[in-house]
């Protein structure tokens, strides 16, 4: 296996991004259209859901808040995996929120997705 690099989300990042979300949930909901996931999303999640499209995932990059966060896994210069979660604090406790995390196919049981959440939750504690 290659050598598996963890670093933070660029914008730059956001179509690889975006395609590894949409085959995800092409193998999680066999038979559904991709098209039927999104019009979910953006019922569920509104307009600006930043996996919506390419260009609203960059602007949730660029804008996102301070409690947000984004890693990617990449071999050999390619993106092959990414964990968005969320870190809150309540009464006086961290509280870590794995909102998405996705392993290209072709990279899957690998240990990618464990390597995303144990960096997750370093910056969770």
């Amino acid at each position: 296996m290659s050598e598996i690099t963890i670093r933070e989300v660029n914008v730059e990042d956001a179509d690889a991004i975006l395609r590894i979300y949409i085959d995800s949930y092409r193998d999680i909901c066999p038979g559904k259209d991709y098209l039927e996931i999104v019009d979910y999303d953006r019922r569920v999640y509104g307009e600006k859901y930043p996996f919506l499209s390419s260009q609203n995932l960059r602007e949730w990059i660029l804008h996102k808040g301070e409690n947000e966060f984004m890693v990617i896994a990449q071999a050999e210069e390619r993106i092959v995996g990414f964990i968005k979660f969320s870190v809150f604090i309540r009464n006086n406790s961290r509280i870590g929120y794995v909102e998405e995390i996705h392993v290209d196919r072709k990279h899957r049981g690998r240990g990618i997705g464990g390597i995303l959440l144990e960096n997750a939750e370093k910056k969770m504690i």
